[in-house]
């Protein structure tokens, strides 16, 4: 079965595309913040929390590992 898909790792979406999304709803959510909330936590906690939740682990492709497939 031959993949006409030009995406490795999404139907319809690059890396690119992930990114940008991801960067968005932090945005969203650090703008729907109120100030209460805000001052309740320390800077390097709310650092903590928004990398624990946003923080994107890259693949990494193994080219000693990359084979193609027969056709069939």
């Amino acid at each position: 079965m031959i993949n006409d898909n030009p995406f490795l790792f999404s139907k319809n979406e690059t890396i690119f595309d992930f990114l940008s999304h991801r960067k968005k709803e932090l945005e969203n959510e650090l703008m729907e913040l109120d100030g209460k909330r805000l001052l309740n936590k320390s800077l390097e906690d709310w650092c903590n929390y928004f990398e624990s939740k946003y923080k994107s682990d890259i693949c990494k492709i193994l080219q000693e590992n990359i084979y193609i497939s027969e056709p069939e």
